[in-house]
């Protein structure tokens, strides 16, 4: 889709201002990548990929500190996650995967000490963490003030697997895709008193190469249409719709555009009330593209 640039304005938004910058953090070997960025209030953490090495580094300050090392150790340390002073992050070790939380006083503990784990996906929020495991078939929760757990498998099991995972204060979001002949995206949710509650989201039924991202009053989505998932120029490309999330949960959602942009919408990410991130491809490039509100209807 070309090359990936800033820019923190919708292109549809006639209010839009002046494009501004924000803090750009590179690794000081050159040949390092930075992947999984997350933040909370204080901080900002990432993997850290070099040639002999894959670990949890961050910069203090608000993102805009120094980088330093947070987990490097033998083996390798991936998709961190912060939230009020925690960090959780995967460790892959000798063959195993395990969710790895670190608290505020620098003590960590392994939430999946069993033998075999592949645990993956990581999410944490408001004491909550959430992982896929099992074969790729199994959502996990865990509540660091009791210690509880809990597990749940997904629907589509037999062909399909858990391939993002998202909380909000009371319930935990879930995407399960299935690559049976064609790849289509489904959304479940469950409230985290109890997983076997799980249900899923009607409306979208079915969506194929769908992203969704949920706070705690929204709901949004991208998708495309069977053809373009396939990799067919059909016209009808991806675009980020949003409901109260209240409305999909209970199953009666209206839902409404975020942009009205003429390009690709990717990647949709919800910060706080309507304010949301996405890729955008209307300038013939790729965008990282920021809205305050939600542009409502777009005329066709």
């Amino acid at each position: 889709m070309g090359r990936l640039r800033e820019n923190t304005t919708d292109p549809s938004d006639p209010g839009r201002r002046r494009r501004r910058r924000g803090n750009r953090f590179s690794p000081v070997d050159p040949d390092a990548y930075l992947l999984d960025p997350s933040l909370d209030e204080d901080r900002i953490v990432f993997t850290r990929i070099t040639a002999d090495s894959i670990g949890v580094y961050t910069a203090d300050d608000k993102g805009q500190g120094a980088i330093r090392r947070l987990v490097d150790g033998p083996g390798d340390e991936m998709e961190p996650v912060t939230d009020d002073g925690r960090l959780a992050y995967v460790s892959k070790r000798d063959g195993e995967s395990d969710i790895m939380l670190r608290d505020r006083d620098g003590t960590t503990v392994n939430l999946t000490p069993a033998p075999g784990t592949t645990a993956a996906r990581l999410a944490m929020k408001d004491g909550t963490v959430a992982w896929r495991d099992g074969d790729n078939d199994h959502i996990s929760v865990y509540d660091i003030a009791t210690g509880a757990s809990q597990r749940v498998r997904i629907q589509s099991f037999v062909f399909g697997e858990a391939t993002d995972i998202q909380l909000t204060g009371d319930r935990v979001f879930w995407r399960e895709t299935t690559a049976f002949l064609f790849r289509s995206d489904t959304f479940w949710s469950a409230p985290l008193s109890d997983l076997t509650q799980k249900k899923r989201i009607g409306t979208p039924s079915t969506t194929y190469g769908g992203q969704f991202s949920v706070n705690e009053q929204y709901f949004a989505y991208s998708t495309y249409d069977p053809s373009g998932a396939l990799g067919a120029w059909t016209g009808k490309i991806g675009k980020v719709n949003v409901a109260p999330l209240a409305d999909v949960v209970g199953g009666t959602p209206t839902y409404s555009r975020v942009s009205c942009s003429s390009g690709m919408q990717l990647s949709p990410q919800l910060g706080d009330g309507q304010r949301t991130v996405w890729l955008d491809t209307t300038a013939a490039s790729t965008d990282v593209v920021t809205r305050n509100s939600f542009a409502g209807t777009c005329a066709q």
